[in-house]
């Protein structure tokens, strides 16, 4: 039997980390668009949050669930001890029994928390910004190596030992992901940073679904 007020309670502190995690990974990116781009394009379309236009529907669906399920088997395997550290609420549904329920918070938690705070910042604000710089080898390059220095320095300072071949792991994982979103979004997907969102949140959500159901 599903316990309404730990699923409520659960769900919304899921719902207010997220909102406050987007809003804060959208600070820069609004600020830098208002002083310098507000006059020639809305804040959606310029960091890309837009309808995908793509010639060939089927290649960029079988790109996105073939590069998805891999990063998602991967990270699966070499991040689930960092979980309990980065987000105890995925602790916390770990210990009740929700049912299928517990599906809801583990989606905001991918999709949104995680899953659209970063598409925005990296993919939408940071990448397009190096791309229209430098072009897009050497920007989506750029993009994916800081994205996952980030990763790998968020690690290192919460105090987690994983070795040489842990610490290669949470760098080599997320850059090797944020390129191959970059490259989708932008030259499959017209621009748009919805296919690498739903690449990202998928992926999540795998990994956080496997985790809180005690299977990882």
């Amino acid at each position: 039997m599903v316990d309404f007020f730990i699923f409520f309670g659960m769900l919304m502190r899921m719902v207010i980390n997220s909102i406050a995690q987007v809003i804060l990974f959208s600070i820069i990116p609004l600020a830098w668009w208002f002083f310098t781009a507000r006059k020639r394009a809305n804040f959606f379309e310029w960091i890309g949050f837009k309808r995908p236009k793509f010639q060939d529907k089927s290649k960029l669906w079988k790109t996105i669930v073939a590069a998805t399920l891999v990063f998602a088997a991967v990270l699966a395997l070499t991040v689930q001890g960092l979980l309990p550290q980065t987000n105890d609420l995925l602790w916390g549904l770990r210990t009740v029994d929700l049912g299928l329920f517990i599906l809801l918070p583990i989606a905001v938690y991918a999709f949104l928390q995680t899953g659209l705070s970063e598409e925005i910042f990296f993919r939408g604000f940071l990448a397009k910004r190096l791309i229209s710089k430098f072009g897009f080898v050497a920007g989506n390059i750029v993009q994916a190596l800081i994205f996952a220095f980030m990763h790998l320095a968020f690690v290192i300072l919460i105090g987690t030992e994983l070795g040489i071949l842990g610490n290669f792991l949470v760098f080599a994982i997320p850059m090797i992901f944020s390129w191959l979103a970059g490259y989708i979004n932008e030259k499959i997907g017209s621009g748009s940073i919805l296919p690498g969102w739903i690449m990202h949140g998928t992926a999540n959500f795998i990994t956080a679904g496997l985790y809180v159901l005690a299977i990882i």
